[in-house]
């Protein structure tokens, strides 16, 4: 299948700028989640690749607000949910144990890790009176997310994986979607002639491994009939 349009946005690329920071440690208070959020996507997201590691529910101060009226808790300013996100270049690789006895079958090729022990994560808070604090340790050690080799190995932002679900959703397999990502001869010249390049086109890092990953899960979701394994089995 072959697509004649894809309906592209023309803000799917890749950019990163660098934070205007100048303490190794910010510390921000937001009203509201929703502001959290807009400035996570136009300042944090844009600078580099962050994965949520955990989310902690402080179970002790909900016991200290419990039975309390809402109008009491709506004041009260106790972290109630906590959630750690790390680069994504965080941890070190470990690679596994050699043995002398030959593989069982051909050992499918994987590309080199990125993870280069980086230190950089962002930790948010949400109060019960629905302030959010950030703490956000954004210097990078051991690679830059402004180089371009970061920024093609890095994860794909969520926008760009949201486009593709969108694309295999609609029963578009690898080749039409590749078809549709393919650049112009001008676009292409105006690409490599550009000494600094601001962002990356979505056509330069989307892979095979990226649509085959959620053809895949789509997959799974459809033969399963239920959420957990075991009950999906017995149905």
């Amino acid at each position: 299948m072959t697509p004649t349009n894809l309906d592209i946005p023309s803000d799917l690329y890749l950019q990163r700028i660098s934070p205007d920071c100048h303490e190794e440690i910010i510390n921000i208070c937001f009203d509201t989640e929703l502001d959290f959020q807009i400035w996570f996507k136009n300042v944090a997201a844009h600078h580099a690749s962050w994965t949520i590691r955990t989310t902690h529910y402080s179970s002790a101060n909900f016991k200290l607000v419990e039975g309390l009226p809402e109008s009491s808790i709506a004041m009260i300013k106790l972290p109630k949910e906590m959630t750690y996100y790390i680069c994504d270049h965080a941890g070190t690789y470990k690679k596994k144990t050699s043995s002398n006895e030959p593989p069982l079958k051909k050992q499918r090729k994987t590309k080199e890790s990125i993870k280069v022990g980086c230190t950089a994560k962002l930790t948010k808070t949400i109060l019960y009176n629905s302030n959010v604090e950030v703490m956000y340790i954004w210097k990078h050690i051991n690679h830059s997310p402004l180089e371009l080799s970061d920024m093609v190995s890095s994860r794909l932002p969520t926008a760009i994986k949201w486009w593709i679900k969108k694309q295999v959703d609609s029963n578009m397999d690898w080749k039409a979607i590749k078809a549709g990502l393919c650049m112009t001869d001008e676009e292409l010249d105006t690409f490599n002639l550009s000494n600094v390049i601001p962002k990356i086109p979505a056509g330069l890092i989307i892979s095979y491994q990226d649509v085959q990953n959620i053809i895949l899960a789509r997959m799974n979701s459809l033969a399963r009939k239920h959420f957990q394994d075991q009950e999906s089995v017995c149905l």
